[in-house]
């Protein structure tokens, strides 16, 4: 020891010296450079991430979700002073006794009073922090506290199991709990020192201070001790346990004032009392899934056996009858049927704290399993298992019970202590995904499963007991969702396998059921029929068992037999089930896990909806006919009896006689065709024949269903709630299929479209004459491919404009889009011959040799064929008698200079080349191209063709225009790469909602969005590079291209978006805007169905408050007037004249400018498509009149828009005109003025400008 330094300063030296050293190492290493060898530590976290990991970018994002929905030890140390408020509470609680009517005491329960039996209140014998809060394993957003309060051993009898005089029991304690809890609440606010209120009457009567000086005043009370609760403020209210009324619980919530220094701290947090019961109240043999311990069913006929005692009181003698016919039930109950879920209903209660040890003493083994609860939790909350704030429905499935699966899974497998948790969380993922789940039983912790017995669970349903006596069924609630949970799993698995970074689709999106969901039933919770009402499950249970188990709840004995029944019925056309209870309406507050809670004084309600989200098989889902067995066959009467009157026997080409149902076909794509009770989609048909049979109760209505009266004031322009009040008062079933068809056929919708175009082909192919052979012949036009919108029939004769007006409430103008009017319909065709020398190079000759062409197809088609042909400088209509064929002709010299650069990823576009220089590369190379892809993504998944034309309406109700082709390779994207999701969508508004998901939620500020129409051709890395690239070439400050639309698509054959036209800058800030609010639209619509169009309202309107100036265009038969008069026959000769001078060798029925633009003749196109053209024309005189000044918004998919919507730049506001004689400089241009200037250039369409006040 150094002699004469001071303790104090040695420490400090010897803390430099130390800080030397350390920083003398530091400096050593730096001098080694970032090139020496790893170290051991370095290598064994390397060989981590690629065997667990897989690529540091997923370690690095499950280590960031775990430090987000994980609560810090600290945190959770700050509950303390709160916990112990809450225990010192409920040990002051006073004794009292209950007496037998329960109900009377505690109407906002619920009781069953089969045997009714008084019992005295005491405070809780022990009470123990329990749940996530204990094992430190709270996961956001649900955060809990949960408090186990042991009700005395006392209170109970040896045989209180038995018809629910524990369930009686156990409410009524509770019941008495809250009562004392809400006094104690009710009382913290109130002053300590402050006199009963008739001491103060007493004293305004006596007359003041003078009447106590003569008469003395009693001794005043002693002030109530403070309670430990006070500074928290408590609010109290009851929450059905997993949506049973049976097993209520108490939800408390702490609400500090604000300027407490833990009122933030309890933000969110909720207190959840639990009464439970020691684990020698009850004989546990005696609970045993195999046991009955109801001897009558009272969920069906409880009143029944209230009424019969309550007679047997009013007769006399009513305790000795009561008694006596109890103990006849008792003796009759040992051939009743059992009831596991009763009896594992109580044994929850007596498990509740030995479940806790069971996952303490795998915490402290394993550690890494606190993590993997995290993962688990936030896996199941993202696949909608876990209810949370801001979605009501939930399952039967909790974070407690996940737990112990994932403590099964840890000690089953026996692995190192070190074992991570990505490892726990793929061994967890692997017991839930393998197909014994369903099938065996197994004993926490124990490696292998055993084939069940006929004491265990069903087959589907999950069976993981707790001891090796098998007594607890920790899977118990879980029965209707194992299914579900097991395909989960199983498609988790496989993105663990094979999936880089399986990060977002396995914990970064919520999968909510718009997502998935193809058809939505939807039950409230007062239309839910007693168990007594339901059908008998031999009918439509293929093993003649029983859908439903003795005494099980209402809502959930209701779910298991409908899913049966659709089962039965809808057979391989749904592949998946998904079973979700919806709480019932109430006032009281809500519970943080999205479940019902009610108030002291308020009554719940007996049972929750149901909710069943079925997902349809897209190849079997339209079939319109199921056959059945031989109608000779024993098979054949049960198929009858299941159908009933819609069974028929028919005969079929192979002498075969069987019995069948029909179905309609389903209606061909409109928007709402399920309004048409003649129309709807044959899942519907079959769940509208299966309610209608085995649910008479249940009026099953659709979502777009309304009563007649309804209907008639909405085409009058009248706003009646009342009628769709009334329309929704009636209903006790909704069939929620969103807004259009669930038929996405591909096939010609009855035009022969594609029997013509090979009829064409083949007349092409015989033509001898030509100087060079037809090479290919390529399809262009969106018809082919199945994504023309307004080209396809109307179902029933109703056409969508008329729907959408009678969805937002106006009159129903009359359309001619109701009638084709005999017209044909045009579709683009491009002709590429064969190569050859003699083609010239310069671009003029090239087209003039192009028109010769066209001369000599036109006259080839006449003489050999007598198909007639319209024949213009740029292409020819080639006319059949259904379709009409616009045939352009391709040569690669044509375009090959501008198509180097534009093709090219690595060449830099200093300036992006205008729309007239693409448009021959556009038109007659990119999209016979692109087309040709789309069409062999349509072929593969019916549904993309469905999607698109859906994507293209609601984009035209938005007031959308120029993003058809955009729309098509934002749906194929979705098609061709569904992740996070496993599978494309089978659906159209499945389709829709996934689009809207992806578009609202890329980052297409960063980075292009890249489509791989050609998997053979997709990109490799370094051209990803370029492409990036490129688009930060176009996309920077400097660059001449700065001011380019954001929502850049770019592909392998257009990988500068310069081909592809994309929406204006506005129009894609308001794409975006508008699919976040379409996505709550589907949202509300799915938590919270109803019948009628208002719902979807939102969806395909778009609100003119939004807007600075509406330009209303006249009505179709005001147009016709207009239209004869300014495209009449003298105007078409004078043009024709003009055009014979410029190219004599053309006929006299030429009908095109000499610059390839195309005129609108009155005997070519019916009076709605010339509509449509003029209006196009008019909003692009109104753009290059006023570009910088104004947007201009319509919807170009109505023929004619019934508006064009003005959107002012503010530059318009202080606009300076000037223009020759009429200038008026330096006078500030007003809005009433651009209106009137902008009516005046539409004269004959403009009706009237609207300014649209703000």
């Amino acid at each position: 020891m150094e002699k004469g330094i001071p303790r104090k300063k040695k420490k400090e030296k010897q803390k430099s010296g130390g800080d030397a050293h350390h920083h003398q190492g530091e400096a050593a290493k730096d001098k080694e450079g970032l090139d020496h060898a790893p170290n051991t530590k370095e290598l064994l976290d390397l060989k981590q991430t690629r065997q667990l990991y897989k690529s540091n970018l997923y370690r690095l994002q499950l280590e960031e979700l775990l430090a987000n929905v994980g609560v810090k030890a600290a945190r959770l140390k700050e509950f303390g002073p709160l916990l112990i408020a809450i225990n010192e509470t409920l040990n002051r609680l006073t004794g009292r006794d209950i007496p037998a009517d329960f109900a009377s005491e505690f109407p906002s329960l619920v009781f069953h009073f089969i045997l009714p039996a008084a019992f005295t209140f005491t405070r809780p014998a022990r009470v123990d922090v329990v749940g996530s809060y204990v094992l430190k394993a709270v996961t956001k957003p649900v955060t809990n506290i949960d408090i186990a309060m042991e009700m005395p051993k006392d209170m109970f009898l040896e045989r209180d199991h038995i018809n629910y005089r524990y369930f009686d029991k156990r409410a009524a304690y509770l019941g008495e709990v809250h009562r004392q809890l809400t006094d104690i609440c009710t009382s913290i606010d109130t002053p300590q020192q402050q006199q009963p209120e008739r001491q103060k009457k007493k004293k305004r009567k006596t007359g003041g201070s003078n009447s106590e000086a003569t008469t003395p005043a009693p001794p005043a009370p002693a002030p109530t001790p403070t309670s430990p609760l006070a500074p928290f403020r408590p609010s109290l209210a009851f929450h059905a346990w997993h949506g049973d009324p049976r097993k209520p619980i108490i939800i408390m919530t702490v609400t500090p004032p604000q300027d407490h220094p833990s009122a933030r701290r309890f933000h969110n947090w909720r207190v959840r009392l639990f009464p439970v019961v020691s684990d020698d109240t009850f004989r546990e043999a005696r609970l045993a899934p195999s046991w009955n311990s109801v001897r009558q069913p009272t969920t069906t006929s409880s009143m029944l056996a209230l009424e019969e005692y309550r007679r047997s009181v009013q007769k006399g003698g009513g305790e000795r009858v009561g008694k006596s016919r109890a103990q006849e039930v008792e003796r009759e109950g040992l051939a009743l049927p059992p009831t596991p879920a009763y009896n594992a209903a109580v044994l929850e209660d007596m498990r509740m704290r030995r479940h806790v040890h069971l996952l303490v003493e795998c915490l402290e083994k394993w550690p890494a399993l606190k993590d993997t609860l995290h993962l688990i939790k936030t896996w199941a909350f993202q696949r909608g298992f876990l209810a949370t704030p801001k979605c009501p429905h939930f399952t039967s499935v909790d974070g407690f019970t996940l737990s112990l699966v994932a403590a099964h899974c840890t000690r089953a497998h026996s692995g190192a202590a070190s074992t991570a948790a990505p490892q726990l969380f793929k061994l967890t993922m692997a017991f839930l995904a393998r197909p014994q789940l369903l099938t065996h039983k197994w004993v926490f912790g124990r490696g292998g499963g055993a084939a069940r017995g006929d004491k265990d669970p069903p087959q589907g349903q999950g069976a993981l007991y707790d001891s090796d006596e098998e007594t607890f069924n920790v899977l118990w609630r879980c029965g209707l969702h194992m299914q579900e949970l097991h395909d989960e799993a199983r498609r988790t698995l496989s993105l663990l396998e094979s999936a880089s970074d399986p990060f977002t689709a396995l914990f970064g999106i919520r999968y909510r059921p718009e997502f998935s969901w193809d058809l939505h039933i939807h039950v409230p919770h007062d239309a839910i029929p007693p168990p007594n009402k339901l059908p008998q499950a031999g009918l439509f249970d293929d093993h003649g068992g029983k859908a439903t188990e003795w005494e099980q709840l209402p809502h959930v004995a209701f779910a298991a037999t409908l899913v049966a029944l659709l089962r039965r019925g809808l057979t391989d056309r749904v592949h998946g089930y998904a079973i979700r209870f919806v709480p019932p309406a109430s006032s009281g507050s809500e519970s943080d896990d999205g479940k019902y809670c009610w108030h002291g004084e308020e009554v719940p309600p007996r049972c929750c909806g149901v909710a069943v989200g079925l997902m349809l098989d897209r190849e079997h889902m339209n079939r319109a006919i199921d056959k059945g067995p031989s109608a000779d066959t024993a098979e054949a009467k049960r198929f009858k009896a299941f159908w009933g009157g819609k069974s028929e026997i028919r005969r079929f080409r192979d002498s075969s006689i069987l019995e069948c149902v029909v179905w309609q076909p389903p209606a061909t794509d409109c928007i709402f065709p399920e309004g048409h009770p003649t129309h709807p989609s044959v899942p519907t048909q079959i769940i509208r024949h299966l309610l209608k049979t085995y649910f008479p109760s249940l009026h099953a209505t659709n979502d777009v269903q309304m009563t007649s009266s309804a209907k008639s004031n909405k085409r009058k322009g009248i706003e009646e709630e009342g009628a769709l009040a009334t329309a929704r008062e009636s209903e006790r079933c909704v069939i929620h299929t969103a807004p259009l068809t669930m038929s996405p056929s591909v096939s010609d919708d009855g035009t022969g479209l594609w029997s013509a175009f090979n009829e064409f082909k083949s007349h092409l192919d015989e033509l001898t004459t030509l100087p060079l052979a037809i090479k290919e012949v390529k399809p262009v036009s969106p018809s082919f491919r199945y994504c023309a919108v307004g080209s396809e029939p109307r179902a029933a004769g109703v056409s969508n404009t008329r729907l959408l007006r009678e969805l937002r409430g106006g009159a129903a103008a009359h359309t001619d889009e109701e009638e084709d009017g005999g017209h044909r319909r045009v579709h683009d065709v491009v002709i590429e011959f064969e190569g050859s020398g003699a083609w010239p190079t310069d671009e003029a000759a090239i087209r003039k040799i192009k028109t010769a062409f066209l001369i000599k197809l036109q006259s080839d088609m006449s003489s050999e064929f007598g198909i007639e042909s319209d024949l213009t400088a740029a292409y020819a209509d080639v006319k059949y008698p259904d379709h009409i064929f616009r045939v352009r002709i391709f040569h690669p010299k044509e375009v090959g200079g501008i198509a180097a650069q534009v093709t090219n990823p690595a060449h830099n576009l200093k300036t992006r080349p205008d729309d007239a220089s693409l448009k021959d590369l556009r038109e007659l190379w990119w999209r016979p191209h692109v087309g040709a892809l789309l069409r062999a993504m349509a072929l593969r998944n019916q549904a993309y063709s469905a999607t698109v034309r859906l994507v293209k309406q609601w984009l035209g109700h938005q007031l959308v225009d120029r993003a058809d082709d955009w729309c098509e390779h934002v749906v194929y994207r979705v098609f061709q790469d569904p992740s996070p999701f496993m599978e494309p969508p089978n659906t159209p508004h499945v389709g829709l909602v996934r689009c809207l998901l992806f578009v609202s939620g890329f980052e297409w500020e960063g980075a292009p969005l890249t489509v791989d129409l050609d998997e053979t051709l997709a990109h490799n890395p370094e051209q990803q590079h370029q492409l990036q690239l490129a688009y930060e070439r176009a996309h920077s400050k400097g660059a001449s291209t700065s001011r380019l639309p954001p929502l850049w698509v770019s592909s392998f054959f257009d990988p500068h978006a310069l081909l592809l036209p994309l929406p204006t800058a506005m129009n894609c800030k308001r794409i975006i805007a508008k699919s976040k609010a379409a996505l709550d639209v589907f949202r509300q619509n799915f938590e919270h169905p109803s019948a009628g169009l208002r719902c979807w309202a939102p969806l395909f309107t778009a609100p003119l408050s939004a807007f600075d100036l509406v330009l209303h265009l006249h009505p179709l038969p005001k147009l016709a007037a207009f239209i004869a008069k300014t495209l009449g026959r003298q105007h078409k000769k004078e043009r024709l004249k003009t055009q014979r001078e410029q190219f004599a060798n053309l006929p006299a029925s030429s009908n095109q400018d000499p610059d390839g633009s195309t005129d609108i003749h009155p005997e070519a196109l019916s009076d709605q498509a010339m509509a449509g053209g003029l209006t196009a024309m008019l909003v692009n005189q109104l753009r290059q009149r006023f570009a910088g000044t104004a947007e201009f918004f319509y919807n170009p998919l109505l023929a004619p828009p019934p508006l064009i919507a003005v959107k002012l730049h503010p530059s318009a506001f202080e606009l300076k005109l000037a223009g020759g004689e009429g200038e008026r400089g330096g006078q500030s241009a007003s809005v009433a003025f651009l209106g009137h200037v902008m009516a005046s250039m539409g004269k004959g369409l403009v009706s009237h400008p609207q300014f649209v006040a703000k």
